[in-house]
């Protein structure tokens, strides 16, 4: 007899639309058009991301040799008036983590951004600059020997500037 551990329950994050899982696999997409609905699962829609198509609430249940995780936080995405070409979209995930996570960042013109990440007394433990965004990047950050906390990610460019919060959880 095998067991199987259930997976843990995955992280959804979105930028606009784009609904993003923190499982790489096994994903199955959920909807409710309301808070209190219990939803449908979406049919074939089994990657780590999925592009919202109509107001409401997303989640994710993950499925790993016939074991399912608890659901996913329910993210609430609004698609009237939203314009995937007028703005950037910076987004950290999983959330929590062990010490590495990515940054992922979407921007519609090429763009150079820095970083620099603080622990919870203000000291300013990692910083990267000059980080080329064409499209969407995504760049690993490894904070692997930091304790574990709540950490402030603040992110810029000449034009926008954005502040994250990051769990290390070891």
């Amino acid at each position: 007899m095998t067991v199987n551990p259930i997976p843990p329950a995955p992280v959804v994050t979105n930028i606009g639309t784009t609904l993003y899982s923190s499982a790489p696999t096994g994903n199955q997409w959920y909807y409710s058009a309301t808070s209190s609905g219990t939803g449908a699962p979406i049919s074939g829609a089994t990657g780590q991301t999925y592009v919202a198509t109509q107001d409401g609430y997303y989640w994710s249940v993950v499925t790993i040799n016939g074991c399912s995780s608890d659901s996913s936080n329910h993210k609430l995405v609004i698609t009237t008036g939203i314009d995937s070409h007028s703005s950037s979209g910076i987004n950290v995930y999983p959330n929590p983590n062990e010490g590495v996570f990515t940054l992922m960042i979407t921007s519609p013109k090429e763009e150079k951004y820095n970083l620099r990440v603080f622990n919870n007394l203000g000291v300013q433990i990692f910083e990267m600059k000059n980080l080329d965004v064409v499209g969407t990047t995504r760049q690993t950050i490894d904070l692997s020997s930091a304790t574990s906390g709540i950490y402030t990610i603040v992110i810029w460019n000449s034009n926008y500037s954005s502040v994250k919060k990051v769990v290390v959880s070891k």
